[in-house]
């Protein structure tokens, strides 16, 4: 009987029912067609670059970018996010998904790509094999708002024992009660910068966007309103609160906050605070102190048991908002919660040295996982 083939191919109509299928049996997760289609088919650059393997009339193994548009310095650039590299247990070992991987960074250079990020752990040594390079991962840092539940939760998957697991709690407190004690005298500062909830983006973000750009110039995504609301407003799997801080009527910044269950990992309810973006004009970084203490009343409201953050430690951006949460009791986390990033470059006119240089890079959580 001859061997039914192997099919390279791009994604067409009617494929996200496969693919779905192939996310819950790889990942062991549900996801609508609604979630699919914004995430892959409705970004403000078009749709993503897909590429699957199909065999016996079924898709076995996938890999898609998503077109984001970037700031590079001084100019924009348009870069693939890679989401979702997938393959079938019996097709693995079996060096298909390299082919594969080449075919999409191939067809996303034809389409004026000029590199691709990745933060995939799994994928991460097929990704290096098709010429991605690592870069330094985002590092976390947390901090308790109910040490007991959260020492309940960390304690039994912690390495460690004896006398120290027995400290857990005791120091997660006292964490607690220094973060609660320096938020308590933060509140009565900064009363000159007003901070509203909005539910979408207007042009007002565009004009932050263009103030900000100006001042800096490193490599991010674009903040348009456009984007913003397609990542954020128009999720239809996740609700985000968004924050907006002005000087006057001058928007200097904003922050997105929103909420995470992590039962998988710890096997117990602990939902999570997190930053899932944020940004401020320079000279108004003390902004961040209003915007976090608003975004700190949602999370209480919520139910989390700790807040969370993570970013590029080199970056100086990153590193305002770094000492802001440091001085208000916020800790390092354990290098097991790092997330790896690495990138391809296609446009030779990019520099390697620039891309690969990890202080250039200002990257939040919204641009690594569709769980911020």
């Amino acid at each position: 009987m001859q061997e039914i083939p192997l099919v390279y191919r791009s994604y067409q109509d009617g494929d996200e029912k496969a693919i779905n299928r192939l996310y819950k049996e790889v990942f062991g997760k549900e996801r609508s067609e609604e979630q699919w289609r914004w995430e892959f088919q409705n970004p403000p650059e078009g749709p993503a670059n897909i590429r699957v393997i199909e065999h016996k009339g079924r898709i076995v193994a996938h890999i898609a970018l998503i077109p984001i548009r970037f700031q590079f310095f001084d100019k924009e650039i348009l870069v693939g996010k890679s989401e979702d590299s997938s393959i079938l247990k019996d097709y693995r070992g079996k060096r298909l998904f390299g082919p594969l991987e080449r075919e999409c960074l191939n067809t996303a250079a034809e389409k004026g790509f000029s590199l691709a990020y990745s933060i995939s752990r799994t994928a991460r040594k097929v990704h290096m094999k098709v010429g991605y390079k690592p870069l330094e991962p985002m590092k976390g840092c947390f901090v308790p708002i109910h040490a007991k539940k959260m020492a309940n939760a960390v304690s039994p998957v912690l390495p460690i024992r004896g006398a120290k697991k027995i400290a857990i709690e005791p120091a997660l407190a006292l964490l607690e009660t220094r973060f609660k004690r320096r938020c308590k005298k933060n509140r009565s500062e900064f009363k000159n910068i007003c901070v509203k909830k909005i539910d979408r983006f207007d042009h007002t973000a565009d004009e932050l966007w263009k103030d900000f750009a100006n001042q800096n110039h490193t490599i991010t995504v674009k903040r348009s309103s456009k984007y913003l609301n397609w990542r954020f407003a128009d999720n239809p799997n996740k609700g985000h609160h968004i924050l907006l801080a002005f000087d006057g009527d001058k928007p200097i910044g904003y922050l997105v906050a929103s909420t995470v269950n992590r039962k998988e990992e710890f096997h117990y309810d602990l939902w999570i605070g997190i930053i899932s973006d944020f940004l401020v004009l320079k000279g108004y970084e003390d902004a961040l102190y209003p915007l976090f203490n608003h975004a700190l009343d949602y999370w209480q409201s919520k139910g989390c048991v700790c807040l969370m953050n993570w970013g590029q430690v080199e970056n100086p951006l990153f590193q305002e908002m770094g000492n802001r949460l440091k001085r208000l009791g916020f800790v390092p986390m354990l290098r097991k919660f790092n997330i790896p990033i690495s990138v391809r470059v296609f446009d030779d006119n990019i520099s390697h040295e620039k891309i690969l240089y990890q202080k250039n890079w200002f990257m939040t959580l919204a641009l690594c996982g569709r769980w911020a």
